[in-house]
């Protein structure tokens, strides 16, 4: 059932020691290939004039994917692995102009969601739901009031440069 509905309650002790060596060489690598995983994120054309070994760096971010999936079946379920590595990257792109404060924005609300999912799941059930579903479904209402601020924001600038 784990698998099905996710429980971030339920995961070892032994995977969480897994899963921060885990993030710790994701990062790391991240760190390593930056400026040729954003040359290949955004044009694998240019990147390839520019010198970059396009295939070996594709290769690398979907393993990475893949490990990132791997390791958030157990904490968020099957269904809702898909959510939770797109809905933070979607807000972090409303605020952020660039690759790197998109991905640390990204990683900010997801850690925020998934702790205030815990927080919730405890607080308000007692741990009688399950977190994932809880987790996500705080993740879609930041999406929501993210969409709203942002729009609101737009609108704001758009009346102020034609009052100008």
């Amino acid at each position: 059932m784990s698998y099905l509905f996710g429980s971030i309650l339920l995961v070892p002790s032994q995977y969480l020691g897994f899963v921060a060596a885990l993030d710790a060489g994701l990062v790391v690598v991240v760190l390593l290939l930056f400026k040729e995983l954003e040359a290949v994120a955004f044009d694998e054309e240019w990147a390839r004039l520019m010198g970059v070994r396009v295939s070996w760096v594709v290769q690398a971010m979907l393993a990475m994917v893949s490990l990132t999936v791997v390791v958030l079946i157990q904490v968020v379920s099957v269904i809702l692995v898909i959510a939770l590595l797109t809905i933070p990257a979607a807000i972090a792109r409303q605020w952020a102009h660039s690759l790197g404060r998109m991905m640390v924005l990204a990683t900010l609300v997801g850690t925020a969601c998934t702790w205030g999912g815990l927080f919730l799941a405890q607080a308000v059930a007692g741990w009688s739901l399950p977190t994932g579903p809880l987790i996500i479904l705080l993740a879609a209402a930041a999406y929501a009031t993210s969409s709203l601020a942002r729009a609101v924001t737009d609108n704001r600038s758009r009346l102020a440069a034609t009052r100008k």
